[in-house]
């Protein structure tokens, strides 16, 4: 699978040196380290917040939740 995204994380030196002796114990990459518990997070629900795609930004008002709508 191709990897077309990079994220870029900050880290203090405790989590640093932690990171560095997984990927050291396991004998691959921080990057895999991380992989691999991203893969064994739960999957999100259909229906979470955060699957939830909207078009607010591309209004020019907010809808309230009485249903007015404000500029």
């Amino acid at each position: 699978m191709a990897r077309d995204y990079m994220l870029r994380i900050r880290l203090n030196s405790q989590e640093l040196e932690r990171l560095k002796a997984e990927a050291e114990r396991r004998d691959v990459s921080m990057s895999e380290v991380i992989r691999d518990y991203i893969k064994r997070m739960p999957k999100p629900k259909k229906d979470s917040a955060a699957s939830i795609e909207t078009d607010a930004d591309d209004t020019d008002f907010i809808e309230t939740e009485t249903g007015d709508a404000e500029e």
